[in-house]
């Protein structure tokens, strides 16, 4: 009996699937919204709280005590700090080795041999470091739209996923842009140049436009609390 070929989606099958594609590049484009949202409400927070802190030293209140938490156990009455109940020396907080990195995603293994192994030696496994390391590094991407001429003159095309539209940077990029404006409190100017250094073409002007451009109501809610606060202060 042969077997039945894979048939082809009918036109309405097409359509759906195109439907789908859409929706799901909507989805990931308000995912990417609300991510960028959420950096600008944070940084708006943290703004909030600056602005009370300022007003209560300017009306000569204390502001809020930073207190860090104790690291090191209180000693019985009549012990030296950091000596125990036995009298021995207490070890420093966070000097313990800590088995933490199970739950981490090894990304690459590396075998590391001895130099030499003399003959006769019997192999006895591994002994595991794992070791976190930062890379940063740039990505350019070039997304090519096929274009397609159908049988009736007309013509068809690849789109760019709709997180893309209107920028030639990527959502990624623009969630650190905000995040280093609104949230770390850099300038534009630092941004820039820390992005060139990276090795990204980027203008202060398209910097900019990453952090004004549809920003107003954050902007203005800032502006409004900044005047408040000046208000209060007089």
């Amino acid at each position: 009996m042969k077997e039945h070929a894979e048939e082809e989606p009918t036109p309405r099958e097409g359509q759906l699937l195109e439907w789908c594609r859409q929706y799901e590049q909507q989805l990931q484009a308000q995912a990417n919204q609300l991510a960028d949202f959420k950096a600008v409400i944070e940084a708006q927070r943290e703004e909030i709280e600056r602005l009370k802190d300022t007003i209560a030293h300017l009306k000569g209140h204390r502001g809020r005590p930073k207190i860090k938490p104790s690291q090191l156990e209180k000693g019985q009455p009549g012990q030296e700090p950091g000596a125990g109940s036995s009298g021995q020396e207490r070890k420093r907080a966070g000097s313990e080795k800590r088995h933490k990195t199970a739950h981490l995603k090894i990304d690459q293994t590396e075998i590391l041999g001895p130099t030499q192994v003399p003959v006769g030696s019997i192999f006895k496994g591994y002994q595991d470091s794992v070791i976190q390391e930062l890379e940063v590094q740039v990505r350019t991407t070039r997304y090519r739209c096929e274009r397609w001429q159908t049988p009736e003159g007309g013509e068809v095309s690849g789109r760019l996923p709709e997180a893309l539209h209107g920028s030639p940077f990527g959502p990624r990029l623009r969630s650190y842009i905000l995040y280093q404006s609104y949230q770390q409190h850099v300038t534009q100017p630092l941004i820039v140049e820390h992005l060139r250094e990276l090795g990204l073409d980027i203008s202060v002007g398209q910097v900019n436009r990453i952090l004004t451009e549809g920003k107003e109501a954050f902007q203005e809610e800032q502006e409004a609390i900044l005047r408040t606060g000046l208000a209060v202060a007089h």
